[in-house]
Parts: C-alpha cells; sequence; structure tokens
C-alpha cells in the first residue's frame, strides 16, 4: 500500500508539477505552433472584382490559388525513434516509398488501426503532457510543385487545413514551420524558401499524438494524418491580411449599418499607399460601396480601416430564409490599379439574449438540432462538400435547424453550405480532455485553450450562419476557460457563448446541459431566467431513440440538440498494420467492418421524419 500511494504521489508530481526538462516540441504544451503565420479570416485573393465576383465561395476559380491534393510519398513507423531523420532532404532517395492520398487518415490506408473510445485516452493512461514513446506512429510524406506563373514578386503561403495531430513541415531543405490543434488551419510563409524556376520538395512529418491529443479526448474515432486540404495560395506584396464583416440591425429590425473593418499588411520594407473599398451586390446587382478608404503601410506596420455605410431594409438571413448578399473587397495601390479582390457572402442577421430568450432578427428560436462530426464510412474523418451538402439536405428535411460543430471546428466548406442552405450553427473550439479535466485550472495549458479558441473565432467570424461560439466540450471549467470566454466576448461581442461545463457559472451566455432529465428541464423552466437553456446533448443515437423533451413547453426552454451519430461506422477491410509486431490492443479498434450508427443509405426521411 505505501508503495502503491507512493507511486500515486510521484506521478501527480510529475504530471502537476513544474517539467524539469526540456521537452520534445510534440510534448510542450506552451508550443502550439513555430513559425504559423496568425489566424485571419477565411477568404481567396482574385485578380480583380469581376473575377471575384463569379468565382464567390470557389477559391479554386482564383489564378492565386493551387491544390496540393494528390498523391504524396509515404512513409510510416511505429515510434519517433523509428522515423526518418534527413528525409526533407530535395535529394533525398524516395523511389521505395509507397504513395497515399492526401488528404486522408493513414489509418484508412492500413496504417495503424482507427480507435474507437470515448474518455478513456487512446494511448494508455493519461499523463499530460507525455505520449508514449513505445507506440506512437509518426506519418511522413514528400511531394514536389512548381510555383505557378503570374506568381512572381508575390507572397506565396502554403495552408493545411486539418493535421493531426503535430506536425513538421519542411521546403527544399529547410524547416519553414511546426503546429498542432488538428482542426484549424495552419499556415506558413514558404516564400523565402522556394525555387521560382522548376521543382520544390515539401516534406511533412506527422506525430499520431502529442501533448495536443490531451485537448482532443472526442467521443469518436481516433485516426492521425493529413485529412484535410493543402494548398498554396498568393496574396499580393500589399495585401488585405484579415477583414470582419458586422450587419447591426436597427432596433427594429427593418435597417441595418454594414461594417467592414480590414487589416491591411505588406512585405516590403518601404512605405506603400493605397486605397481599400468594398461593395456590396444582391444577385449581380449593386447596391451600397464602402470606402475607398486610403492606407499608408510598410513592412510590421499595418494599417486598420473602418468603411460602414447604412444599408435599407435588407433582407434578413436566418435558417428557414438564408438570403446572402456578395461582398467584394478591393485593394488598389496609390494609381488606382487593382492590387487584390476579395469576395464573401453576406447574411444581415442580429443574436442576441433578450428576456431569458435567445433570439435572431428580434424573434426568439427553437432549436432543433443536432450534433455532427465529420466523418465517412469510406474516407474517415475527411468529409468532401457533397457529402456535407447530402448530410444539410436531409437535415432540413426532418425539421432540423441547427447543429452543433461536436466537437470541433469543421472544414471550411462546411461553414460555406451552411450559410447557403440555412442552419444555425454552433462552433465549438477544439478542446475535449474528458479524461484529464483538471487542464483547465493548469495555466501551463492556458496558451492551448487559448490558440484552438482564437484560430476557431478568426476563421468562421464572418459566417451568418455561426450564431453561437462554445468553449469546448466536458474539459472541466476553471481559469482556462474564463479565459477563452473573456477573449471571444472581447473580440465579438455580436454572438452568445455557451460551454456546458460552466454550468451556471459566469462563463456561459447560454446553459447548456448534458442528458438533463425531463423533470429537472421542466423544474428551470418553471421560474425566470436571465439566460435560457438549451441541452447541448440530450440522447446519444446510436441507431434511434424517442425523444420526450419536445413535448416540454416553457419560455426560457429553447430546447435541445440531439447527439446524433448518423453515419459513423467504418466499412472495408483496409485496417491491417503494416507491422503486426507493433500493434497495441485497444478496445474499439476497427476490425473488418464496425459499425456504430446508421449509414446515410439506411436512413431515407420517412413519412414522419418529413412532418
Amino acid at each position: 500500500m505505501r508503495s502503491l500511494i507512493l507511486a500515486t504521489l510521484c506521478s501527480c508530481l510529475f504530471t502537476k508539477g513544474a517539467f524539469a526538462a526540456p521537452l520534445a516540441d510534440w510534448l510542450n504544451p506552451a508550443l502550439t505552433g513555430r513559425n504559423r503565420l496568425a489566424p485571419h479570416a477565411a477568404m481567396m485573393v482574385f485578380a480583380n472584382e469581376a473575377q471575384a465576383r463569379r468565382a464567390g465561395t470557389n477559391r479554386a476559380a482564383s489564378p492565386f490559388f493551387r491544390s496540393l491534393n494528390g498523391l504524396w510519398k509515404f512513409h510510416w513507423v511505429a515510434t519517433p525513434a523509428e522515423r526518418p531523420l534527413d528525409f526533407f532532404r530535395s535529394d533525398y532517395a524516395d523511389g521505395d516509398w509507397k504513395s497515399i492520398p492526401v488528404p486522408a487518415n493513414v489509418e484508412m490506408h492500413g496504417y495503424g488501426y482507427p480507435i474507437y473510445t470515448n474518455i478513456k485516452y487512446p494511448f494508455g493512461p493519461a499523463n499530460p503532457p507525455f505520449v508514449p514513446d513505445s507506440y506512437n506512429p509518426v506519418s511522413s510524406y514528400r511531394t514536389s510543385f512548381e510555383v505557378p506563373a503570374g506568381w512572381e514578386g508575390r507572397q506565396i503561403l502554403l495552408t493545411f487545413e486539418g493535421v493531426e495531430s503535430a506536425f513538421y513541415v519542411w521546403v527544399n531543405g529547410h524547416e519553414v514551420g511546426f503546429s498542432k490543434g488538428s482542426r484549424t488551419p495552419a499556415e506558413f510563409d514558404i516564400g523565402p524558401h522556394l525555387n521560382p524556376k522548376g521543382k520544390n520538395s515539401l516534406a511533412v512529418q506527422v506525430f499520431r499524438w502529442s501533448d495536443g491529443s490531451y485537448l482532443e479526448d472526442q467521443d469518436m474515432w481516433r485516426m492521425s494524418g493529413i485529412f484535410r486540404d493543402v494548398y498554396l495560395w498568393s496574396p499580393a506584396p500589399v495585401h488585405v491580411r484579415d477583414f470582419t464583416i458586422v450587419t447591426d440591425l436597427d432596433e427594429r429590425y427593418a435597417d441595418a449599418d454594414l461594417r467592414v473593418r480590414t487589416d491591411v499588411w505588406s512585405t516590403v520594407e518601404e512605405t506603400r499607399e493605397g486605397t481599400v473599398e468594398a461593395q456590396l451586390f444582391d444577385r449581380g446587382k449593386p447596391l451600397v460601396r464602402l470606402g475607398p478608404k486610403k492606407f499608408k503601410v510598410m513592412a510590421n506596420r499595418p494599417a486598420v480601416l473602418d468603411m460602414s455605410e447604412p444599408v435599407r431594409a435588407p433582407r434578413t438571413w436566418s435558417a428557414e430564409a438564408p438570403h446572402l448578399y456578395d461582398l467584394v473587397i478591393v485593394l488598389r495601390d496609390a494609381a488606382g490599379k487593382v492590387l487584390e479582390a476579395i469576395p464573401r457572402k453576406v447574411g444581415f442577421r442580429e443574436v442576441e439574449i433578450k428576456n431569458g430568450l435567445l433570439q435572431v432578427n428580434g424573434r426568439p428560436i427553437l432549436i432543433k438540432g443536432v450534433n455532427r462530426h465529420e466523418h465517412d464510412a469510406d474516407k474517415g474523418h475527411y468529409v468532401q462538400p457533397e457529402s456535407m451538402r447530402r448530410d444539410i439536405t436531409l437535415m432540413k428535411q426532418m425539421n432540423i435547424n441547427a447543429v452543433r460543430n461536436s466537437h470541433y471546428p469543421n472544414a471550411a466548406a462546411w461553414y460555406d453550405l451552411t450559410d447557403e442552405l440555412g442552419l444555425y450553427v454552433v462552433d465549438e473550439a477544439n478542446i475535449e480532455s474528458h479524461g484529464a479535466q483538471y487542464l483547465a485550472s493548469d495555466p501551463r495549458w492556458t496558451a492551448a485553450h487559448l490558440d484552438r479558441t482564437q484560430r476557431m473565432v478568426e476563421r468562421n467570424k464572418n459566417n451568418a450562419s455561426v450564431i453561437i461560439w462554445s468553449l469546448g466540450n466536458e474539459a472541466g471549467n476553471s481559469i482556462n476557460f474564463r479565459t477563452t470566454y473573456a477573449w471571444i466576448k472581447g473580440t465579438d461581442p455580436t454572438r452568445p457563448v455557451q460551454y456546458e461545463g460552466a454550468g451556471e457559472a459566469p462563463n456561459t451566455d447560454i446553459v447548456v446541459p448534458m442528458y438533463m432529465s425531463t423533470r429537472e428541464v421542466e423544474r428551470y423552466g418553471r421560474e425566470p431566467h436571465p439566460r435560457p437553456l438549451i441541452l447541448c446533448e440530450h440522447t446519444h443515437t446510436m441507431g434511434n431513440r424517442r425523444w420526450q423533451h419536445w413535448r416540454l413547453r416553457r419560455p426560457v426552454l429553447q430546447i435541445q440538440t440531439a447527439t446524433g451519430r448518423v453515419h459513423v461506422g467504418l466499412g472495408g477491410s483496409r485496417h491491417s498494420d503494416p507491422d503486426p509486431t507493433r500493434k497495441p490492443r485497444h478496445e474499439g479498434r476497427a476490425g473488418p467492418r464496425v459499425f456504430l450508427g446508421l449509414r446515410r443509405r439506411l436512413w431515407p426521411p420517412g413519412r414522419t421524419q418529413r412532418r
């Protein structure tokens, strides 16, 4: 017994105390990335306004976009000690390497196993920030590309939209960066390392588990690799680095002020001058012009420009009537030449909590929602836009009007579709430390909590469908979540913030319990409250169950989000480990065919769902 107590005490001291020795990058929670560019609004640049208007949300139509999706050379080992250390060299011989599609989870192609687990970490007992070195697969990737014609003299940025869990990037043998946080983009400036003529080598090394895995303990299949899009894009040397759009409806919710804030950056040392303007269109018809505003910038001295104009009687956006306008931001040099044009869909809507109710455009809404994981039976966590569209169409047919992105930000295309088709979105930070909730109170993990929150908000702040920010899921509640709540409220006062872990503490604007009984819900609804109650999860549908809370009708009950698992199965017999001697034993590991839900084709909307 004394030995057990001593071992437990030492383990606690080791976990909670100061880290005694320097930590590897992938084990250091204070290091969220290196040389990674600051997060910003989702965008793509075009050569002129007409080109931008034609493209809309189709970034591939830009001459300054180049997808790197495709077959990459691939190498897999079971431990960090076995990983190749010089594979990033331009002259490295990878002829005997296999190929793998990017994006993809490597486990879906026979490298390691998908692992289904809920609270337990897939790599063993929690001991943050450490993960095993005896089995922590490392995937190494190589590809090459040429700089497209017409990109000379411009910035060239490399974007990874989703990589799990931690990864390094090299271009032409030079390390350009490192990143963690698998569900938000990581962007690097690779221009200084490129050959403008001829081929350039790109190498990436991905660690399946890192300290970041302690914040990604979601109830789902655990997999790894480069599982979202990878691409190059090329802004002008003077560039709109970020922009924020606010549609402020008046007290009657009839007219609006359209406000656009732009951050103009420069990569050149000498002072550059120019103008920025924006124009709003409704189905091709110009409505309002904002600006032009003059700017003066130089390297490391950006200009922040605010523009606003009244818009009379705009058609408002809601889940039932998701009307979108087109906005184009145009940047010009001092001579009036267009440097770049950026398109953006805009929905006019106001979200607020009044009289204890969540309201959109001045009207209380009834939330009829589901929780949705990004999952495809054949592609794992790589979900393509056509699959997303089918999901939303099915939801709408079933009178679902809201979705909680459980439990992480989704791929960028998802938000374009929820804007277009009309779904209220709760966008949730990629934070769930279900098996180690004490991390919420550990200041050594504050940077990681903030980083994940900021990257979500900055990317998705201009999406009309995002009506609520969520701090995370099942991760405790303490100083780190009070910090992220304060940051969001100071950055974006236009949306409420929710967090189930807060209960009725001040750092949630909506009370969002899980699995509250019908009696408890009714008891809450009998009394007036300054905050509405919305169940963020109320039934776990790995299959089908009846829902009982719909029968309750109280003013502050708005009312629930089911934890839906419509199609979280994995099909096929591809899950064989390349090195069977190293396979760990885990419950929930995928075998020849495992399904924990209903495949889409097995669940057509029936008469009941269409009512």
